[in-house]
Formats: C-alpha cells, sequence, structure tokens
C-alpha cells in the first residue's frame, strides 16, 4: 500500500505539505478520509512578505471526496483552482473563522438533535458558512513570544541541499535540524540534515528509511512515522545528531496507538510542543468533528491518550481537517493548515493552556513552524517551484 501511495504522491507533490501529508492520509483511508504570525496591514494578518502561489496548488479533488480524495490529473490534494493567490507580499487576508457554529451538525454528523446543515463542495474558499464566535474579535492585549500582533518580513531561502519544490516537514525550535520531503522519480523520500549553528548552511541530507514521516522531535533526535495501516504512530530514534537512525518502534505512542487501535481511528497529523511535553495530533474518522487532540506529559513517560480540542475554529468539515504544524515555546501560539480553508492560520490563547481565542489567517502556506525566539518562521509556500523558506520577525 505504500508503495503505490508514493507512487501516487509523486504526480501532485508541489501540493506542497499538507497537499503531500493530506494526499497520502486521503489514499491510505486516513482519519479524515480525505483529507499552517503573520504578515500584517496594520490590524489583519497575512503571509510573509514576498511569498506567491495559488493556495493549495493544482486542481481540487472529486468533490465526493473531500480534500484531494481520488485527485483529477495533477490535481492536488486540497488544491483548488479558484483559491487564487492569498495574502502576498505582507497584505492581509484577513481573520476570519473556519469553524462551524457550536448547535452546527457538520454533514449530519454531529450531535443528536443539531439542525441540518447542506455541505457545500470543498475545499471552501468564499464566505465561510460556518461563522464562529470568535469571528470579529479584537486584537488581544496579552503578550506572547509569537506576538498576535507582530509581522513577517520578506521570505529568504533555507540553505540546504533540499531541491527547489521541496516540502517542509520539520525544523527543531533551535534551527539545527531540518526534514523535508521532496519526489526522486516515481516515489517521495524523506531528507534529514543538520548543521552547527542557524547562520550556517545545512550539511549532506540523510534519506531516512521511512515511507511517510510527519514530524520531528525537538531535539532532532526523533522522527515519527505512520504505521502501514496508519493506525500507530512509530519512531526512528538516534542517539546524538552524528549517529545513524535506527528502526521504527512503537515506544512513546504505545498508549496512543492502543487508543486508536481500540477505536478502529487512524492517525493524520502530530507535532511536538518544543518542550518535548505537549503533543498536538490529529486522530479519528470521516464523522471525526473534532480530530485534533492534544496530549500531555511529565516526562519522558508514553504520551497519555490525548483531549480531543472541541473549539469551533478547529471542528473539521465533511472530512477537512485542521492540521497541526508548529508551536511556539511559550505553548500561547499553535500553527496548523486549515484543508478546510485552504491556508495555513494561528491561533492564540493568554496561557499555555486553555482554549484559544485569537485566530489569524497566514494565506497560501503550508507547514509553518516557528523557532524557539519566534523571530523567525519556517514554512514550505504554495508556489510549485519554491525553496524551503523563513521570514524574520519584524
Amino acid at each position: 500500500m505504500i508503495a503505490s501511495l508514493v507512487n501516487s504522491l509523486a504526480l501532485h507533490m508541489k501540493n506542497r505539505a499538507l497537499g503531500l501529508l493530506v494526499g497520502r492520509w486521503a489514499l491510505l483511508g486516513g482519519a479524515l478520509l480525505s483529507p499552517v504570525g503573520c504578515g500584517t496591514d496594520a490590524s489583519r494578518p497575512g503571509a510573509p512578505a514576498g511569498t506567491s502561489g495559488t493556495a493549495g496548488g493544482g486542481k481540487s479533488g472529486s468533490s465526493s471526496q473531500a480534500d484531494g480524495g481520488a485527485p483529477e490529473t495533477q490535481g492536488g490534494a486540497g488544491g483548488s483552482s479558484v483559491a487564487g493567490d492569498a495574502a502576498l507580499g505582507g497584505a492581509a487576508s484577513g481573520e476570519s473563522s473556519g469553524g462551524q457554529a457550536t448547535n452546527g451538525d457538520a454533514a449530519g454528523a454531529g450531535s443528536a438533535g443539531a439542525p441540518d446543515v447542506v455541505m457545500p463542495h470543498g475545499p471552501f474558499t468564499g464566505t465561510d458558512p460556518f461563522p464562529c464566535s470568535s469571528d470579529g474579535v479584537a486584537a488581544p492585549a496579552y503578550t506572547a513570544e509569537c506576538s498576535p500582533t507582530g509581522a513577517w518580513g520578506g521570505a529568504a531561502k533555507v540553505s540546504s541541499d533540499a531541491a527547489d519544490g521541496a516540502t517542509l516537514i520539520g525544523i527543531t525550535p533551535d534551527e539545527l535540524s531540518m526534514v523535508w520531503a521532496e519526489a526522486a522519480s516515481s516515489v517521495t523520500v524523506y531528507n534529514l540534515a543538520d548543521r552547527s549553528s542557524r547562520s550556517a548552511a545545512f550539511g549532506a541530507h540523510v534519506e531516512l528509511a521511512a515511507a511517510a514521516v510527519v514530524a520531528l522531535s525537538p531535539d532532532g533526535l526523533r522522527v515519527v512515522t505512520f504505521s502501514e495501516t496508519q493506525d500507530s504512530l512509530l519512531t526512528l530514534s538516534r542517539a546524538d545528531r552524528d549517529s545513524a537512525f535506527g528502526s521504527a518502534q512503537e515506544g512513546e505512542f504505545s498508549l496512543l496507538n492502543a487508543d486508536a487501535q481500540a477505536k478502529g481511528s487512524l492517525f493524520s497529523s502530530c507535532v511536538f510542543a518544543p518542550d518535548d511535553r505537549t503533543l498536538y495530533y490529529t486522530l479519528g474518522g470521516p464523522e471525526e468533528r473534532y480530530p485534533l487532540h492534544v496530549s500531555t506529559r511529565s516526562d519522558a513517560a508514553p504520551w497519555p491518550v490525548g483531549q480531543a480540542l472541541e473549539q469551533c475554529e478547529l471542528e473539521a468539515h465533511a472530512g477537512y481537517g485542521r492540521y497541526p504544524t508548529g508551536i511556539s515555546s511559550d505553548g500561547k501560539t499553535l500553527f496548523f493548515y486549515d484543508s478546510w480553508r485552504v491556508e495555513a492560520r494561528a491561533a492564540w490563547r493568554a496561557a499555555s493552556s486553555g482554549p484559544f481565542t485569537w485566530f489569524r489567517d497566514l494565506g497560501a502556506l503550508s507547514m509553518p513552524q516557528p523557532n524557539s525566539a519566534c523571530d523567525r518562521l519556517y514554512y514550505s509556500a504554495a508556489d510549485p517551484n519554491a525553496s524551503i523558506a523563513f521570514a524574520p520577525a519584524l
């Protein structure tokens, strides 16, 4: 199945990280079946200055299979031929909701007694039919490592041997290790490279012996991959940055895997907090309203079963989910890719725990991830020829 999957992915590699990842989830029958601050125009944020491209890239998938299921020829998972350029050059795409009203019923799959909603074809790029109470909320007064009202400067290419068009998977908070995916002939390969300082170029990459890498640990010593059946998360580890990675082990994910298998659920993404004590992951099925979960631990023990984030802005619609991509060092900011809106977004909260209350659009990016100080944002752009890039905080 994995071999068939990566062959299919090679056809539409440049739908960027979430196009690539969501395409894999769709083809595997993934958790959501189908299926990531902050330029600004004074009050409304957009993509880092100088980014370009069409959100999602390529044609959308079949309207009967959300987020790129059974994509059309060269079509991109989550792609949209009508999305257009999003928030270019720091212009505003605006704050807007991706969530459903709390009493709504996503495609008839919500709680008993909830009103029926006619689900439009997705991914959705017009006026969102699922408003949230957070829409139009004034910018918060609290401070955070990643400023809720800050801006990002012009894009700069990350100095590495990653090919143009490569897709960022993960970069460590210290910016010294990076994992990316790129098409090689008829398959997709996952590469990792290290460097001595954030001002240095990354060294020669090593190819990872994994078919589907989805995350990189904060210390750069572990990469996460799916099992072939996608009901387990597995870890490849190395002793230090000079060592080779071992074989995939269940290890830290044993409790999460047992829970997923007992429920008959599948994983679709995960990302570590910089302190390695918080994990965001998506898990569920095609009727899962809140697939985004958070797990916390006090030591290096296996991750306990997480809690679903039952927030309007994070709700899935007809299989279009919100996939976590990065977390700030203070735990107040969550970066994610919104496959319903076909763009990256970020969410803020006043403390390191509790609900997120302020949401911003980041535009046509995928896999946005901040460094430890949040003075750089790493990402892949929607442009199919773009390099992995970063933008400095202004």
